[in-house]
């Protein structure tokens, strides 16, 4: 298998929500974050499920318990509907 450089070795995970991402609303779990990390390639945000688009991720960790209580934010439309394409129906 080939790892893609620009995926690995940038900052793809944000700790805020920018206005202009999009959430997908299907939930994520452990191996969707999985999937997340190693299949896409744009920058994403973990939200808590209550959370509005203006509000910030106070840089708290995520246990892995809590993976299934938040939602995921994508910068990229074509990231967000390859999540949804893929994860949706899952949970």
């Amino acid at each position: 298998m080939m790892l893609n450089p620009a995926i690995w070795y940038s900052d793809r995970e944000l700790t805020l929500i920018p206005p202009h991402f999009v959430k997908c609303p299907t939930p994520v779990t452990t191996d969707s974050l999985d999937w997340i990390r190693n299949k896409t390639t744009g920058r994403f945000v973990l939200g808590p499920i209550d959370m509005d688009n203006s509000s910030p991720i106070r840089g708290m960790p995520i246990s892995m318990r809590d993976y299934n209580k938040h939602y995921v934010y994508f910068e990229s439309t074509s990231d967000a509907t390859l999540y949804e394409l893929y994860w949706s129906g899952s949970n």
